[in-house]
């Protein structure tokens, strides 16, 4: 898992990440806890970090949504399903990242969490359909 295949290069992904994080309380864990909201970004210049994200755009972009939040799953577990397919880490917040440059909805999980939910379908397109 290297490499850019959604974006076409990583300046194209680093500056959707940084409007992605302009819109929604990211750091390095995933959701932002308490802090000031423009606190440290530098993990979005990061290479290894774009091809997280770069991946989980690849995996969620095919993933079907719903008109209401799926309380029955959250960026960890949909991080955790993406990285058996593409093969690879993807963190929290780069998977957070992906949901949100996509057009998912997002909702924190509870207060306190880093963790989010999204208007994802609980049907998860299987490794093959992939391309």
């Amino acid at each position: 898992m290297s490499g850019f295949h959604f974006f076409t290069s990583k300046d194209a992904a680093e500056k959707s990440a940084h409007a992605v994080a302009k819109a929604v309380q990211l750091d390095e864990e995933g959701l932002r806890i308490g802090g000031p909201q423009n606190g440290d970004q530098a993990f979005l210049s990061k290479v290894r970090w774009l091809e997280q994200f770069d991946a989980a755009c690849r995996w969620i972009s095919v993933q079907g949504k719903t008109k209401k939040i799926n309380q029955r799953r959250s960026s960890y577990g949909l991080k955790h399903q993406a990285e058996r397919v593409m093969g690879g880490y993807i963190s929290n917040s780069a998977m957070i990242a992906a949901a949100v440059h996509c057009g998912f909805n997002l909702a924190r999980l509870r207060d306190g969490s880093r963790n989010a939910q999204f208007n994802i379908s609980s049907k998860i397109v299987e490794p093959a359909s992939i391309g």
